[in-house]
């Protein structure tokens, strides 16, 4: 789509939006809102009410929601493309990734190797944060994932991934010693 032919498209969208509030507007009882763009993203509210996420964290997660389509891959913006999109650093990216990886809204669920390093990912992002046995079994460098992040500089990070091992280790115990399941390893306490 040409740039002129959107803003002919938005233009028309306004029109109309601006025609259906004068036909209405003696009618209606309450304040009004209409949304006249074309893209739609849609976002779970648990990732709204997130209270471990950042913000941009959570927006980060949107942009990846908009290159994706429902029960297929798709190519995965390179960092560098989604730091100039974003309008913040490649670092920022990164780490954005990880804290997606360490709450289960991302998932990593294979790796392409070349000569022992990795090349290639293969993500999936999740409407909600899936549980530590799902996360286990799509992706079994989790907890080596957590492992390694704990020695990272990002203190929020950092400290998120140590208290889900810790979480992890204590569930452990607990099953160990024949007291049960633990069953708030999942509910996000692990901040």
């Amino acid at each position: 789509m040409t740039m002129n032919r959107i803003l002919s498209n938005d233009k028309q969208r306004l029109q109309d939006v601006q025609e259906l509030a004068r036909k209405t507007i003696h009618i209606v009882k309450e304040d009004q809102i209409a949304f006249t763009g074309s893209e739609v993203i849609q976002v779970p509210g648990v990732l709204l009410c997130d209270p471990i996420l950042s913000n941009d964290e959570k927006i980060y997660w949107m942009f990846l929601r908009r290159a994706t389509q429902a029960n297929s891959y798709q190519r995965m913006p390179d960092q560098t493309e989604l730091a100039a999109e974003m309008r913040i650093s490649r670092a920022s990216i990164i780490t954005y990734t990880k804290m997606l990886r360490a709450t289960r809204w991302l998932t990593i669920v294979g790796t392409h190797k070349e000569n022992n390093l990795p090349t290639r990912h293969f993500y999936v992002i999740h409407e909600r944060p899936i549980s530590i046995e799902e996360t286990l079994g799509l992706d079994g460098d989790y907890i080596a994932f957590l492992e390694e992040s704990c020695k990272g500089r990002t203190e929020r990070l950092v400290q998120y991934c140590r208290n889900t091992l810790a979480v992890r280790a204590n569930r452990q115990l607990h099953n160990l010693a024949g007291l049960g399941d633990v069953k708030n390893f999942d509910s996000g306490d692990a901040s």
